[in-house]
């Protein structure tokens, strides 16, 4: 095959490759890629293209060695190092991620998505002031401003800047208006910052607007505790219960508050209910345990947990 000509062929199967990625026919576009391969067995956008084929697939490490070997042949990539780290913080890698992240603008100083990413990647890493200072020339302008915002007001959020925090979330609110997981994150800033009653019309609207999220229904039952409405926060955290039953944080936050308001039967009944469905549940088994042995009844608590240990529970 004269040169011209495979050179056409390989642009071809690369555009087929990628229209029947974004179809979803993996298959099909992993068999494109591989004829690339057969003829040009380094060619970097076929490996890097690979790569992404195996991130969507969720194999994450054949995705990190193929987008490897495309930056062996061409490092100049600045978006292969971006899909690098973004395999990298899938496998929970995020040291590395970071330094693909760091290359990545090393290349292009202006790659907004590797500038958040990375943010990303140094909040995980528990260093919110370094991802606050990571997404400053992300936040004046760009089509991605409103999620640096967001951005920002996590780290500032880490950082116990309360304030902050809130005006970022409002900022990244004003420019991408009504988005819901940021609003329950305002709410959530409002409420660590004690101003409670300011968040609990916004837990209810998330509420409204996502019933069958549990943590907007757990965070609400927090809300409407600190305001000293138990009833409506009991109501709360059961709905959370009823969509995540075996949620142990969540049965702990109802018991606690029931517990604290004398309601000692109400405070060990959730986790027995939570237990028909979930009996072999480890942390609902010990936080009934607990609670039993809380209301002084030790030998029930022992009753309890004995055949959970001898099944190796």
């Amino acid at each position: 095959m004269q040169l011209a000509e495979s050179q056409a062929m390989i642009g071809q199967k690369l555009d087929d490759a990628m229209t029947l990625a974004r179809a979803g026919q993996l298959d099909a576009a992993e068999t494109s890629l591989h004829q690339i391969l057969i003829a040009a067995p380094d060619h970097p956008d076929a490996l890097q293209l690979l790569g992404m084929v195996a991130r969507s697939r969720g194999d994450h490490d054949a995705a990190i060695a193929l987008f490897d070997r495309s930056l062996a042949v061409r490092p100049d990539q600045s978006h292969v190092l971006n899909n690098l780290g973004n395999s990298l913080t899938d496998s929970g890698r995020h040291t590395e991620a970071a330094q693909a992240y760091e290359r990545a603008l090393a290349l292009n100083p202006g790659y907004a998505e590797a500038r958040m990413n990375l943010a990303l990647a140094r909040l995980a890493l528990g260093q919110p002031a370094s991802a606050c200072d990571t997404l400053q020339p992300a936040l004046g302008a760009g089509p991605n401003r409103a999620r640096a915002w967001a951005i920002l007001g996590r780290a500032l959020g880490d950082m116990k800047q309360g304030a902050r925090a809130i005006d970022a979330w409002r900022t990244a609110l004003r420019l991408r208006s009504g988005h819901l997981p940021w609003l329950h994150n305002l709410a959530v800033a409002l409420r660590l910052t004690g101003r409670a009653r300011e968040a609990l019309p916004i837990f209810r609207e998330c509420a409204a607007r996502s019933p069958h999220e549990a943590k907007i229904h757990y965070n609400l039952g927090h809300c409407l505790q600190d305001l000293g409405q138990i009833d409506a926060a009991t109501d709360a955290y059961r709905r959370a219960i009823r969509l995540t039953p075996a949620d142990a944080e969540i049965h702990d936050s109802l018991s606690r508050m029931l517990w604290q308001h004398g309601r000692v039967h109400a405070h060990v009944q959730s986790y027995r209910d939570a237990l028909v469905d979930h009996p072999d549940d480890p942390g609902l088994l010990a936080g009934l345990a607990n609670r039993l042995t809380l209301v002084g009844e030790p030998q029930a608590a022992a009753d309890l947990l004995a055949p959970a240990i001898a099944r190796g529970i």
